[in-house]
């Protein structure tokens, strides 16, 4: 999450993947499994997000479209 707020003060937006799991359920949970970027102001971001992806089972690094994908 850091990451992103970071990124936020930079101008560049990201949305997360995931799922959630019911409350009534015992194994309530809500995951995040990945996290992706699209826009013309990338390039700043893409050091980073290399670094933050850098274990990803899949990742793309465009010069308009970031994403990474954890499984």
């Amino acid at each position: 999450m850091e990451f992103v707020r970071t990124q936020a003060h930079c101008g560049v937006a990201f949305t997360f993947e995931g799922y959630a799991i019911h409350p009534w359920r015992d194994d309530y949970r809500v995951s995040i499994d990945g996290i992706s970027a699209r826009g013309d102001c990338l390039s700043g971001a893409m050091v980073a997000f290399r670094e933050l992806a850098r274990h990803a089972d899949e990742l793309t690094i465009e010069s308009d479209y970031l994403r990474a994908w954890w499984d």
